[in-house]
């Protein structure tokens, strides 16, 4: 992977005496590995930027990733530091030596390290997948309930359909022009040839690596387009078909809660539900902390805490409103 230099990125970023601390108990040459952990932050920030830069193509995108950059150094730098904090707590027998060696407080340092490590590599993890989620909006999961769903939703399946009927005419022009295909290479009918027939698929509206590939004989599968892209196009467009049905159904929710006509808030003892069409969250208010078994309840079902609102809360779909139907006892709850 090319190397860029990441902005705010440094050795000095990692202090060596943290470093030299974090592998004396279980290095000879902890100078040495010090001088490693230092390299290895930066190489791993550098490889970070370097990935996210080369997907960053067009100026907006490149803001973006200026913007949230900062965020994403900082938590890994704090992670890493953490991680080196911990690490220097290790032992290893062949340096302190075996006599009276705390075996149950290391193996706990050890559990200790382990998990400030992972800690530290699925930072980056989940940290890169959040840059590249909103560089590219384009590309995330459509929700029902969000602003612009339908038309979102509709742009697919229009794609998705389209995709099909390609895929269909394809396979029909194959079948017109090949006579049979097999290792040894594609035969053609009486007045056919490959570049003929890659031709004939552009004009059907085929991209020409589209047209080339479907030609290439796969044992197993033969040529053209495989069934099973065709089955799994189509499931996805009546998956798609589903969603727009229930966008439609959430949009004309959200006219009946707005023109009150449809209620919203729901009590039950200790508190209330409200449908919040407007955030397209289910929200549930509390007259009072709820007790440690109750909050890991709400935990283990999907609600999460939100500071803003001073409720707990999911999304606004019809699963969250029988989950709240169930919990609280607010039958009265319609579905979307």
């Amino acid at each position: 992977m090319e190397n860029t230099n990441a902005p705010g990125v440094s050795l000095d970023m990692i202090p060596y005496d943290l470093a030299y601390r974090a592998h004396t108990g279980t290095s000879f040459s902890p100078e040495k590995r010090a001088v490693s952990a230092q390299n290895g932050f930066v190489q791993d920030m550098n490889q970070c930027y370097a990935e996210l830069s080369k997907a960053a193509k067009t100026t907006e995108k490149k803001q973006t990733l200026d913007a949230l950059w900062p965020e994403f150094l900082r938590r890994r730098h704090k992670e890493y530091m953490l991680w080196l904090g911990r690490m220097s707590n290790v032992l290893s027998p062949m340096i302190t030596g075996p006599s009276n060696f705390p075996v149950n407080r290391n193996r706990k340092s050890n559990e200790s390290e382990h998990r400030a490590s992972v800690s530290y590599t699925e930072g980056i993890d989940k940290g890169m997948a959040y840059i590249r989620k909103h560089m590219h909006p384009e590309l995330a999961d459509i929700r029902i309930g969000d602003e612009g769903s339908l038309m979102k939703l509709r742009k697919k399946l229009e794609t998705l359909e389209r995709n099909q009927e390609l895929m269909k005419e394809i396979n029909a022009i194959i079948r017109k022009t090949v006579q049979s295909a097999s290792d040894d290479g594609v035969v053609y009918k009486k007045g056919w040839t490959e570049a003929l027939v890659v031709d004939a698929m552009m004009g059907a509206g085929a991209k020409e690596k589209l047209a080339i590939e479907s030609l290439k004989y796969a044992r197993g599968y033969g040529i053209g387009i495989p069934r099973f892209s065709l089955t799994n196009n189509n499931a996805n467009i009546r998956r798609v078909r589903e969603q727009i049905e229930m966008q439609e159904r959430h949009e004309a929710a959200a006219a009946l809660a707005q023109a009150a006509e449809r209620k919203t808030e729901f009590e039950f003892e200790g508190g209330r539900v409200e449908l919040n069409f407007e955030e397209n969250r289910i929200q549930v208010f509390h007259d009072s902390k709820p007790n440690r078994e109750a909050i890991e309840a709400l935990k283990k079902t999907g609600w999460r805490w939100s500071p803003r609102f001073g409720a707990w809360q999911r999304q606004l779909t019809n699963n969250a409103i029988g989950t709240a139907r169930q919990m609280f006892g607010v039958h009265d709850i319609q579905y979307i």
